[in-house]
């Protein structure tokens, strides 16, 4: 996969020998449509083996866990600290990853919203309006192995 984001400009991802999303690789790398792509972002095995360091049993029940994915040509201030004090957040930042894709960093943070429902809305819509690419995460997948 290293080679891939080093010298391709297309992509195509194959799952039981089918492609099941296939395009530029910026663009697929910014918006994967599919789990099995989401899971190539931003180093996913690297990133669950930290995650799965967590103990997530013992959040809030508002608690929830994003992904986040942005181009570094897009962000071009602290987003997280923005959305901090925009919405008077603390959000954790538990995972960080920058992949260069056919020459363009692409950075990959997974972060920690305890907010009630509105106000996690109210983030993401601020996230996406810095066009920032947001998938929330299911803390159930992770486990403590």
């Amino acid at each position: 996969m290293d080679a891939v984001k080093r010298v391709a400009n297309k992509i195509a991802v194959m799952e039981k020998g089918k492609v099941i999303e296939k395009g530029d690789l910026r663009e697929v790398f910014l918006h994967p449509q599919k789990q099995l792509t989401r899971q190539f972002v931003g180093g996913a095995l690297q990133a669950q083996h930290i995650l799965n360091t967590y103990n997530f049993d013992k959040l809030a029940d508002n608690a929830e866990l994003y992904q986040l994915v942005y181009s570094i040509n897009d962000v071009t201030k602290s987003v997280v600290a923005d959305l901090d004090v925009s919405l008077n957040t603390k959000a954790s930042i538990l995972y960080g990853n920058v992949e260069v894709l056919s020459g363009e960093p692409i950075g990959t943070l997974a972060i920690l919203l305890n907010l009630d429902e509105q106000k996690q809305k109210e983030a993401i819509k601020f996230l996406e309006s810095k066009n920032v690419v947001v998938t929330k995460l299911d803390k159930g997948v992770l486990t403590n192995d």
